[in-house]
């Protein structure tokens, strides 16, 4: 029981970068949006997403689509970047 818990607490400060997540969400009977949110590395406590991005599914496109996924990529290599000084 004791090696199971090591190895559990090892793999959580083992995964140490920033994760996104991307999803189609309903909020209203009429209103449907694009969502990619960014978290941060897991640790003891899940603080939930760093950052947001929504887009409106009305008027989407493929580019729209990539446009979002660059700028949640950037912010997670800026964080990155001053996180692992």
């Amino acid at each position: 029981m004791k090696k199971l818990l090591i190895i559990l607490i090892a793999i959580m400060f083992t995964s140490c970068s920033y994760w996104k997540d991307e999803s189609i969400i309903n909020e209203y009977p009429n209103t449907t949006y694009y969502m990619v949110r960014v978290f941060p590395p897991l640790g003891l406590t899940n603080t939930g997403a760093s950052i947001i991005y929504k887009i409106p599914m009305e008027g989407i496109n493929d580019k729209k689509v990539d446009s979002i996924n660059k700028v949640a990529d950037k912010f997670i290599e800026h964080c990155e970047k001053y996180t692992n000084k």
